[in-house]
């Protein structure tokens, strides 16, 4: 999968601060389309999306890695490594750069690959239906939205 259009860059490893970062509005989420690459520096954590969306049948669950070229580098993925029955949309990642450089990554890089593994019997229950939604509005809505579910924050649109 490739990297798609949006990001937010937080420039600590820590969680908390990053997540204190979003709160406040002090990460400004970065336009890929635009700017056509983003630079993660050392022991930084960042959210990307997938360029492509999913469209997973009941039937189906996936697994999610990062690109073994990247992760030699150094980027690791923290969040998102399952991909539930349902799931529609693009996929949010939280990555680290654990490395002392900057990794410089390019709109529509490869940055994951997934495996996708097709279920004895499809799931009874999918990926949440509000979820989907969001996720395969994808583009329009903004990570930080996402955060405050991913988190648990108290974050609204403006």
């Amino acid at each position: 999968m490739r990297l798609g259009k949006r990001a937010l860059l937080g420039r600590t490893i820590t969680i908390e601060n990053f997540k204190k970062k979003v709160k406040e509005g002090t990460i400004e989420e970065i336009d890929l389309e635009k700017g056509n690459s983003i630079t993660i520096p050392a022991g930084a954590f960042c959210l990307l999306t997938t360029y492509e969306k999913l469209d997973f049948g009941l039937e189906y669950v996936g697994h999610i890695g990062m690109r073994s070229y990247l992760f030699r580098k150094s980027l690791n993925i923290l969040s998102g490594l399952q991909i539930g029955p349902g799931y529609k949309g693009v996929l949010i990642l939280g990555v680290c750069n654990i490395s002392p450089r900057s990794i410089t990554l390019d709109y529509c890089d490869p940055i994951c690959t997934i495996e996708i593994h097709r279920l004895a019997k499809p799931a009874v229950k999918g990926y949440p239906e509000e979820k989907t939604k969001e996720q395969q509005e994808g583009s329009e809505t903004r990570l930080a939205d996402s955060l405050r579910e991913m988190y648990h924050l108290p974050i609204t649109s403006n």
